[in-house]
């Protein structure tokens, strides 16, 4: 399982938990300081991205969808900053 942690400048720390079985996501925890609206969209993004293809546009169509599906909103951290470490998480040894 690969590991990526952040915090960039004007957001909040998080980590993201990626581990891959034949390119595809198998299992992802999304953890951290900052807030995600409504409660459950980490739960329903992380849902979302299992059987992904470990590729960019696949990974940000996963996470806007969750957020388009709850109406959610990311504060402390952006989306596609999210996507880019899922993706980093996911190639890690």
């Amino acid at each position: 399982m690969g590991t990526v942690t952040r915090k960039r400048d004007g957001e909040k720390l998080y980590s993201v938990d990626v581990q891959c079985e034949g390119g595809r996501v198998a299992k992802v925890k999304i953890s951290g300081e900052f807030f995600a609206y409504p409660e459950g969209l980490i739960d329903t993004m992380e849902g979302a991205l299992v059987g992904v293809p470990l590729e960019t546009v696949p990974v940000a169509q996963a996470i806007a969808g969750a957020l388009f599906y709850l109406q959610g909103t990311l504060v402390g951290i952006r989306a596609s900053e999210l996507v880019a470490d899922i993706v980093e998480a996911g190639k890690e040894p």
